[in-house]
């Protein structure tokens, strides 16, 4: 037994047992997930309040918080906070078109690629024939 498969089958019964306690104890385990949700959002907000005391106690941006760009969630909720209802509705219904049709275009594109091969199943047949 070679030294990577017996760290693989390590891992699993490791897997097992987790999900076997997760099952045992599924409210300990989700009282658990949400204190480090909101302890990693208690942080998140502790870093934005000191940035903004760096800032406010020198009366100028510090060079990390001129430099810093806004996260993906930041730039998002700055971006819907000043939609109407209206517009978020509107960009809600263009991409339910625009999935819609993506998966039309594929279906497509599928029912064109077996029409393909029945044809050339039929050519092969016709020449064996």
């Amino acid at each position: 037994m070679s030294l990577g498969f017996a760290i693989k089958v390590l891992f699993e019964i490791v897997a097992v047992l987790l999900v076997a306690f997760g099952f045992l104890y599924e409210d300990k385990v989700v009282a658990f997930e949400n204190r480090m949700f909101h302890r990693l959002i208690r942080r998140y907000e502790a870093s934005k309040k000191a940035g903004r005391r760096a800032q406010n106690k020198t009366g100028r941006k510090t060079r990390a918080a001129r430099t810093a760009q806004p996260s993906g969630l930041d730039r998002f909720m700055k971006q819907t906070e000043s939609l109407s209802f209206a517009e978020k509705e509107n960009r809600a219904n263009e991409a339910a078109f625009a999935r819609n049709q993506a998966a039309a275009q594929r279906a497509l594109d599928a029912k064109t690629e077996v029409e393909r091969c029945l044809e050339a199943f039929e050519a092969r047949s016709r020449h064996v024939a």
